[in-house]
């Protein structure tokens, strides 16, 4: 049995062709993740006994996700713990952006040196417990951190 040239192309091109289409348009119906507010909260305490520490600084610099040796800082603030060890930040953009483009790393130093620095990187995910997409936000309300002397 031999098959036509036309064939031939029909019968090997034909699936991948519609393969290719089906991926696209699966693509386009994907669920866009979408965010207009970032919010992190906590405490920073000191690790051996739990006493909540004032005046620790927390730099937050978020970065591109493929930014992965972290050259290029989108933004960076510089918070200080109040008297009960807590901080807060919160950004609100007005157009929303896509989740998951960024991850934020959080500095935590004692400027007096008492205690060791800490730092930590924080990758958003759809998928959190943290992210709501009927409120488009991501918020981490126990972004604790314990330092060591």
């Amino acid at each position: 049995y031999q098959m036509s040239f036309f064939k031939k192309i029909m019968y090997y091109m034909l699936p991948a062709v519609f393969c290719t289409l089906l991926v696209v348009s699966c693509a386009d119906d994907a669920p866009e993740y979408l965010l207009t507010t970032i919010s992190f909260q906590g405490v920073v305490s000191d690790a051996e006994d739990g006493t909540p520490l004032e005046g620790i600084s927390i730099v937050i610099t978020e970065y591109e996700s493929s930014d992965v040796d972290k050259s290029s800082p989108l933004m960076s603030a510089t918070l200080n713990t109040s008297f009960d060890g807590s901080y807060v930040f919160a950004t609100i953009d007005k157009e929303p952006r896509v989740l998951g483009e960024s991850f934020f790393e959080f500095k935590v130093s004692d400027p007096e040196g008492s205690y060791l620095p800490v730092q930590r990187d924080l990758f958003m995910s759809s998928s959190s417990l943290y992210y709501s997409s009927s409120s488009k936000s991501y918020r981490v309300s126990d972004n604790d951190f314990a330092l060591s002397r």
